[in-house]
């Protein structure tokens, strides 16, 4: 008996590829998963009608490491498409309200699965990494653009992790490729995933597992938005403002977020992160 698939588009002519927005519709094709209970979910990328299999980005195989069964950027396209509903979708793939409006309609957490192989390689490296310590995974972005564009303020991030309690019963993982300062690395207990040749599919899955996650609202970040870990997301109070006011009104958490999870949208001073990590802090001491 033939598997039974779920046809998915991503028309590049209109939708940007980028890890968030993959990890956004990784979300949403997973609750519709769940609801029409299919065996596999074959994600196409369309350039103008026809399949783009080249378009696919290589970090992509890696985002979609789940308990479905994902088959990415397939040769051939079906005649139509399962998803998404173009009368029932207004919203670019970049959004999470069509994800917040199913998770509500569906009764259903909005929590990436991953895989068991990813996970226990995820659990195994917290214990190297941490013993019976804390663990907390940082995102540090440094892409293109200033402070602005939501990248890290590496001065204020090291004076951050600077402070004796911070330090003192807690251990960090920085996620990501992101070139960082060798004196930021060099504190105790801070250490950078890229260094021990840890893949991204076990870096996103860590997050879900992790006692925590501060750090740059980037692709690495969505993996905390779908989680259940306490988050503290820093976003420029000018990077996106109308995209935020329309995602998040004027409060600082997004619709499907718990009540430990937010985006911060001020700069990410010394002060303010300490703040945010106390906060975080006790979130986490007080998860069952």
């Amino acid at each position: 008996m033939p598997p039974r698939v779920l046809h998915a588009a991503w028309p590049l002519e209109r939708e940007r590829l980028c890890l968030g927005s993959l990890l956004n519709v990784r979300q949403e094709l997973e609750l519709v998963a769940q609801e029409s209970a299919v065996d596999e979910v074959h994600l196409h990328f369309l350039r103008n009608g026809e399949p783009a299999p080249d378009a696919c980005p290589p970090y992509a195989s890696e985002a979609f490491r789940s308990t479905w069964t994902f088959r990415l950027a397939p040769a051939s396209r079906p005649e139509r498409f399962d998803w998404p509903d173009e009368d029932g979708r207004w919203w670019p793939y970049e959004s999470l309200l069509p994800v917040d409006r199913l998770r509500r309609q569906l009764g259903r957490m909005a929590h990436l699965t991953w895989a068991p192989s990813v996970l226990e390689e995820a659990r195994r490296l917290k214990t190297h990494l941490a013993g019976e310590r804390e663990l907390i995974c940082l995102h540090l972005k440094n892409q293109s653009g200033g402070p602005e564009e939501s990248n890290a303020s590496f001065d204020e991030w090291e004076r951050f992790l600077s402070r004796p309690e911070v330090i003192s019963d807690h251990t960090y993982l920085v996620l990501g490729d992101d070139r960082l300062p060798e004196d930021l690395l060099a504190r105790p207990h801070v250490t950078a995933a890229r260094s021990l040749g840890v893949s991204l599919g076990v870096q996103l899955a860590l997050v879900t597992i992790a006692n925590g996650f501060i750090g740059m609202a980037s692709g690495i970040a969505q993996a905390a938005v779908f989680s259940p870990s306490p988050y503290a997301i820093f976003k420029h109070p000018r990077h996106h403002v109308a995209e935020m006011v329309r995602e998040l009104g004027e409060g600082d958490r997004f619709p499907l977020a718990g009540p430990h999870q937010r985006l911060i949208r001020q700069p990410d001073t010394e002060a303010n992160l300490f703040v945010a990590w106390q906060t975080l802090i006790t979130a986490a001491r007080c998860a069952p």
